[in-house]
C-alpha cells in the first residue's frame, strides 16, 4: 500500500484498495484506513466493495517494483542489524524479522536502537511500526497493535508479550471474510477468544482449515514459552551454639524459622498446608515431625500451638537425655491457597518490616481500608465502589452484574456472605421433585392432566441445539407431574415427578 502511494502520492487521504491484479472479480489484499473506515474489508471482491463504498480508488504493485523496493529497505535495515529474515514469501507485505541480540549496548538501549531504526525509514518516506520481543510470531501481533503515533513497542517480559498478542483481532489474519463472519456469531473476536475453544469443537464447528489455523496459532505462542520456574523451595535451617534438651529453647527456634519462612508463602499468596520439622541430634540420627493443620492457615500462634502439642508428646516418650540432644533445626513448610481468604478484599496479615528491614507479617488494620476506600468514593463518586453478583443465566455476557456498594467490614471479609433476607415461609407440604427423568417419557394423552402451575417458558440454544419448551405441573388424582410442551414439534413429554 504505501508503495501504491509512493507512485501516486496525490491518492494520500483517499479511500485506496490494493488488489492482486486489476480485475472486476480481484480480492482486496490491503486496504488504506480511510477505506476501512468507509466500510471495505480485506478479502472482499472489489467489485462487491465498489457498490458499497463509493469513489474507491484500486492500484496493484509489479514484481519489478516491489522487488526493488525490497532490496533497498533490506539494505538498508543491515545498519541496524546483521540478519534479516522476510517474515513473509509475499513482498507487499513488508514484514521483516531482525535479530536485535546484543545491539541494546551497542545503541545504549533497545528504546534508542527502535527509535533510531523508525526514524531512518520515516527518513526514506516508509511509515514503519517497530515491536521488539521475545519470539517471532508474538512480535508480529503486537505490530498490529501500533499506530503512527505510536509506533514503537517494547515488551520487558515473555508474559506481557503473550497476552498482548491474544488480544490481537482476527482480522490482522489471513482468514476470510466468511470465516470471521461466523467467528463472530459465536463472539469469537480475539485470538486469546479462539484459543479459548476446544479443537473438537472448533472442527465440527468450523471446519479443517480453522483447525488447522488453531493448531498453529497454539503452536506458535505457548511452544514458545518455557515453563514457570518451579517456586523457591520453603526451606530453612539452624544451628544451635551447643546441643539442647530444652523444649522452649527448641519451639523458639522452630517459631523463628516459621516467622521467615510464611512471606515467602504469602507472596504466592497460599498459607501453611504442612509443616516438617527434622531435628538432627548430636549423634548424627534424624527424627521427623510432620503436622499437617486441619486447613491452610498463616496464623503462627495456632501453627505453634500445635507443634508445642505435637512435641510435648512425642519427648514424653523419647526425652531429650544425653546423646539424643539437638544440635540443628531443619523445617519445610509447603503451602496452599488459603480456602478462608478466597474472595478477600484484604487479608488479616501483611508482610511489614521491623526496625532492622527484616521482613514480618503485621496484622492488617481492616478499618483503615475502609477509610481509604470511602475516600476514593468520596473523590470519584458514588458508583466506583461494585462488587459482581452472580446471575442464572445462560448467556456468559449476562451471567452477572454490578451492584453498587457502601464500604463494610462486611463484604471486606466474606464476600460470601450476603445481607439479610426475609424468612422463606415453609411450605404446608413436601413439594420437592422427588424423581427427575433424564429422558423423558413421551405422554399419550395430555387430557387425563390437569394443569395446576404454569406453563413456564424455557428456551435456549446459544451453543447447543436450539429449543423452546413450556414446562408446567399438572395433576392426576393424587399425583402431581412435571410435563413439557415442546413448541418445535408439538409433543408433551414427562420430566419427573412431584411428591
Amino acid at each position: 500500500m504505501q508503495l501504491l502511494l509512493r507512485q501516486k502520492p496525490e491518492w494520500r487521504g483517499e479511500r485506496v484498495v490494493w488488489l492482486q491484479e486489476l480485475k472486476a472479480d480481484a480480492r482486496v489484499r490491503y486496504l488504506s484506513a480511510e477505506a476501512a473506515r468507509a466500510g471495505a474489508y480485506q478479502g472482499a471482491r472489489y467489485a462487491t466493495i465498489l457498490g458499497v463504498v463509493p469513489n474507491l480508488l484500486a492500484g496493484t504493485g509489479g514484481a519489478e517494483e516491489l522487488g526493488r523496493a525490497d532490496e533497498q529497505l533490506v539494505e538498508h535495515l543491515r545498519k541496524f542489524s546483521p540478519q534479516i529474515r522476510r517474515r513473509s514469501r509475499h513482498l507487499e507485505q513488508g514484514l521483516y524479522l531482525l535479530d536485535a541480540s546484543g545491539l541494546g549496548q551497542a545503541f545504549k538501549g533497545y528504546k534508542r536502537w527502535a527509535k533510531e531504526l523508525v526514524g531512518s525509514l520515516r527518513k526514506l518516506g516508509w511509515d514503519t511500526r517497530l515491536s521488539v520481543g521475545f519470539t517471532p510470531f508474538a512480535t508480529e501481533m503486537a505490530t498490529y497493535h501500533l499506530s503512527a503515533e505510536r509506533p514503537i513497542r517494547l515488551f520487558q517480559s515473555r508474559r506481557q508479550e503473550e497476552a498482548r498478542t491474544l488480544e490481537t483481532s482476527l482480522t490482522a489474519f489471513s482468514l476470510s471474510p466468511e470465516q470471521i463472519s461466523r467467528l463472530r456469531k459465536f463472539k469469537v473476536l480475539t485470538l486469546g477468544d479462539f484459543l479459548l475453544l476446544d479443537p473438537e469443537e472448533v472442527k465440527r464447528r468450523f471446519g479443517g482449515d480453522l483447525l488447522e489455523f488453531y493448531q498453529k496459532a497454539s503452536e506458535a505462542i505457548f511452544a514458545a514459552f518455557p515453563p514457570l520456574p518451579e517456586p523457591e523451595p520453603t526451606i530453612a535451617q539452624f544451628g544451635f551454639g551447643h546441643p539442647v534438651d530444652d523444649l522452649t529453647v527448641l519451639l523458639h527456634g522452630i517459631r523463628k524459622l516459621l516467622g521467615g519462612l510464611l512471606p515467602l508463602l504469602l507472596e504466592r499468596e497460599e498459607a501453611v498446608a504442612e509443616l516438617r520439622v527434622q531435628f538432627v541430634t548430636e549423634e548424627g540420627s534424624d527424627l521427623h515431625q510432620i503436622l499437617r493443620p486441619t486447613y491452610p492457615t498463616a496464623d503462627v500462634d495456632w501453627l505453634m500451638t500445635l507443634v508445642k502439642l505435637r512435641l510435648e508428646k512425642h519427648f514424653q516418650r523419647y526425652p531429650l537425655k544425653w546423646g539424643c540432644r539437638v544440635e540443628r533445626l531443619v523445617e519445610e513448610v509447603s503451602g496452599e491457597a488459603d480456602p478462608e481468604k478466597q474472595g478477600d478484599l484484604f487479608t488479616d496479615w501483611a508482610l511489614d518490616s521491623d526496625g532492622t528491614g527484616d521482613e514480618m507479617l503485621a496484622p492488617r488494620d481492616k478499618e483503615a481500608g475502609l477509610w481509604a476506600l470511602s475516600q476514593v468514593r468520596a473523590e470519584f463518586g458514588e458508583g466506583t465502589l461494585v462488587r459482581a453478583e452472580l446471575l442464572d443465566h445462560h448467556l456468559p455476557d449476562r451471567d452477572h452484574l454490578w451492584r453498587v456498594e457502601k464500604e463494610s467490614l462486611d463484604w471486606l471479609s466474606a464476600w460470601h456472605k450476603k445481607g439479610k433476607r426475609e424468612p422463606v415461609e415453609t411450605p404446608l407440604q413436601d413439594a420437592r421433585v422427588r424423581r427427575i427423568l433424564y429422558q423423558p417419557v413421551g405422554l399419550s394423552r395430555r387430557e387425563d392432566w390437569n394443569e395446576s402451575y404454569g406453563p413456564y417458558s424455557v428456551s435456549g440454544g446459544w451453543w447447543g441445539e436450539s429449543f423452546v419448551r413450556e414446562y408446567s405441573f399438572c395433576q392426576k388424582e393424587e399425583q402431581t407431574a412435571w410435563l413439557y410442551e415442546d413448541l418445535h414439534n408439538g409433543r408433551i413429554r414427562v420430566q419427573g415427578w412431584l411428591q
